[in-house]
């Protein structure tokens, strides 16, 4: 009897063991998606290789490090089909600039915020109109982002506006900006400023004395029903902001953090 007990304690612990060396390959997968089209510095994709990199991917790389799942990122999908893919169940987790708000939270569920996000308005370089506020784009034909969070706030301008335009990515707001189709881009301010500090945007700008009133808080996009999953993310996620890796992932990609 001893000897039998003593057997299955052995058996116990090399199970444990086991359990706790599992590979990699052997731990859960999370499937993720960012935006289609350029969205550097948040989400980067080679187009030679496909890989994935930037901020999205490592703070998600590092959450899942720690909170010991692995993270698969599936092909881009449009800003505006982030969503309706989450809530469908395509993938489990959205990794894009996601901006908290009432209207998003009755569809999904959000993490911890993780850092404070705001817009800018990008004209042609030769604009030289001192805007302020959306109020005073009073007339004009302005583009946004399909599916962003300065979508509805331009349409609820009503007929301020000449024209709300829509476009699937940033870069394609930029384009209408410089052929004339819209006369501002209002956009997510952290891929424009670092597009145009790397050399993109020619004849466009950010106009200096534009007060941002749009801010938002990010957040992780994860699907309704998922409690254990928002937990264990949420814990992970509180830890890195805590000690300091979420700033240096922000500093890494050339981004200033700003605390939630």
């Amino acid at each position: 009897m001893c000897r039998k007990l003593k057997t299955l304690g052995v058996l116990s612990a090399l199970a444990a063991m086991a359990i706790v060396a599992l590979p990699a390959s052997a731990q859960e997968v999370l499937k993720a998606a960012g935006g289609a089209g350029p969205g550097a510095p948040y989400h980067v994709v080679d187009p030679a290789t496909k890989a994935q990199s930037g901020i999205m991917v490592d703070l998600l790389n590092a959450i899942g490090k720690d909170a010991g799942f692995t993270v698969e990122y599936v092909e881009p999908i449009p800003v505006a089909d982030l969503i309706p893919s989450l809530v469908e169940g395509k993938i489990d987790v959205i990794a894009n600039n996601l901006g908290i708000t009432d209207e998003r939270l009755k569809l999904i569920d959000f993490s911890i915020p993780f850092f404070n996000a705001g817009e800018t308005l990008l004209v042609l370089e030769t604009d030289t109109t001192g805007y302020e506020e959306l109020d005073h784009l009073k007339g004009a034909k302005v583009g946004a982002v399909k599916g962003s969070l300065y979508e509805p706030a331009l349409i609820a301008m009503g007929d301020k506006l000449d024209e709300v335009k829509l476009y699937a990515t940033t870069a394609e707001v930029a384009d209408a900006v410089l052929k004339g189709e819209v006369k501002a881009g209002v956009l997510s301010s952290v891929p424009v400023e670092y597009a145009l500090s790397q050399g993109n945007y020619k004849g466009l700008k950010i106009v200096p004395t534009y007060q941002q009133t749009l801010t938002s808080q990010l957040g992780l996009g994860i699907a309704k029903g998922r409690p254990e999953l928002l937990k264990r993310i949420n814990d992970s996620l509180g830890k890195l902001i805590a000690d300091g890796t979420v700033a240096t992932i922000f500093s890494a990609n050339g981004i200033k953090w700003i605390a939630p």
